[in-house]
């Protein structure tokens, strides 16, 4: 068998599939991890790694032991971008208690607090890349959350501490892991050594970059995720490439919209043309077997309506609600979905749907303008609201719109010829959970596929197809 593990920003997945042909699912499971610091300043995004684990350990132990003790490869894919620190002489040490004394916080890639200036004398980062964060917190002579003598992602601290490295390990990771930092060429695989030498950036804690083939090493009988004796760990993988991998595997010709806390929409590209297809809001991410995504990789996505939610509707549940935050969430969002369907069928037969939204609550990287902070970015708008129009289903209706609609046009703008937007393939759980998302992009794209998949399939399935080059 074949583990998949995807450590998302809200949700931890795991899915199993079977080793040989067919490659089959035989378990998933999911919980929400609820990992966001609360008392971070509100330009800051951290999350608490123990939480993190606490929800991989929960769903692990969720899978059938019959089959969780066939698990013979592990993949980890997950948020990129973000970055901790570790220097844990014993994982045993990594509790509630003790919690930063073996490793920080999670920086996300939602995190806002490189200043406009920093972002000028910097411009191979955006906010919320992890080797900028460094730069700005743990060797910036500022006081930092970050302790210990080992960085990486949350998916290279997992291989960490699956495998019971050793605590002076050199963190080995994918290009497409090592891309997400910043301060790295995709197209040539390697770090900008000269600049950020230049910074004083110690080059020397730079991750080793190996194929995405790679094995890292076995798990040993006593671990700390409890992985079956022998597993064969990979080396991390990036959540958006293994998404895009669950549905298209080795088809070329499509676009794929990638829904989930953000959206990304994008499609794959030789090497010999990279450069020539992308434009001012796309990004180049390593791929794989020789390829790139070609990426318009928005900030907005699901973030847009838990923000709506949370900032509006739980409020005003909370004065004669009393349920916890879970079920208040799910009332809402059953109340959005239901009540955007019946717009979305009124409009569809009278073209009623008049409020717009544009879906940019948060400042997209393609727009900022480090002299001015968010540049052309001036926040998310809501128009077109009438006496007749300003009911909760247009409003629902608008948000789930105006979040495709936004990641689908700076893609179009950016790849500089016609794109066929006949072959729109989805990927991503949301598009099965949300209904209204799902017929948001079917109106906008007839034809186009639906796919119920994620990045722990994506993960399992890549590994399940090259298993003769794993090494």
């Amino acid at each position: 068998m074949i583990c998949g593990i995807d450590l998302g920003t809200s949700t931890v997945k795991v899915t199993i599939c079977r080793k040989m042909e067919p490659q089959f699912v035989v378990a998933s499971r999911s919980e929400q991890c609820a990992a966001e610091i609360l008392q971070s300043p509100s330009n800051c995004s951290e999350q608490s790694v123990w939480k993190i684990l606490c929800s991989l350990k929960s769903v692990l132990n969720k899978i059938d032991r019959d089959i969780f003790q066939k698990i013979e490869y592990v993949a980890i894919t997950g948020q990129m971008h973000g970055v901790l620190c570790w220097d844990a002489p014993n994982i045993s040490e990594i509790s509630p208690g003790n919690n930063l004394c073996a490793a920080s916080n999670l920086v996300t890639w939602q995190d806002q607090r490189l200043t406009p200036d920093f972002l000028v004398n910097h411009p191979q980062i955006h906010p919320g890349f992890g080797i900028g964060t460094l730069l700005f917190e743990k060797y910036g002579n500022r006081y930092s959350i970050f302790k210990g003598s080992i960085w990486g992602s949350i998916m290279d601290f997992v291989v960490y501490i699956a495998l019971g490295l050793p605590q002076k390990y050199h963190v080995t990771t994918s290009s497409q892991i090592a891309n997400s930092f910043g301060y790295f060429d995709p197209i040539n695989g390697r770090f900008d050594v000269c600049s950020l030498k230049s910074m004083g950036f110690p080059i020397d804690t730079l991750p080793t970059i190996i194929p995405e083939t790679s094995v890292i090493g076995e798990t040993e009988r006593d671990n700390y995720l409890n992985l079956p004796e022998g597993c064969k760990v990979i080396v991390p993988l990036g959540d958006t490439q293994t998404a895009f991998y669950s549905v298209i595997k080795q088809r070329k010709d499509c676009t794929v919209i990638n829904l989930g806390t953000s959206c990304q929409v994008g499609r794959i590209a030789e090497a010999k043309s990279v450069e020539a297809k992308t434009g001012q809001a796309l990004q180049i991410f390593p791929y794989f077997k020789n390829c790139f995504l070609i990426l318009n990789a928005s900030m907005n996505g699901g973030n847009n309506l838990d923000v709506f939610v949370n900032g509006v509707f739980l409020p005003l549940l909370d004065s004669f609600c009393d349920t916890s935050k879970i079920e208040k969430e799910k009332i809402v969002y059953e109340a959005l979905v239901r009540s955007g369907l019946r717009a979305l069928e009124k409009d569809k037969l009278c073209n009623s749907g008049n409020v717009q939204y544009t879906g940019e609550m948060f400042p997209e990287r393609s727009k900022c303008n480090p002299l001015g902070g968010n540049g052309n970015q001036s926040g998310a708008t809501i128009s077109n609201l009438t006496s007749t129009s300003c009911d909760l289903g247009q409003l629902s209706l608008a948000f789930h719109r105006g979040i495709i609609k936004n990641a689908f046009a700076a893609f179009e703008d950016g790849w500089g010829s016609p794109c066929d937007l006949d072959q729109v393939v989805t990927v991503g759980n949301i598009f099965e959970k949300n209904k209204l998302f799902r017929a948001v992009t079917e109106n906008l794209f007839p034809g186009c596929s639906i796919f119920n998949s994620n990045s722990s399939l994506g993960a399992a399935l890549f590994v399940g197809d090259n298993l003769d080059d794993l090494s």
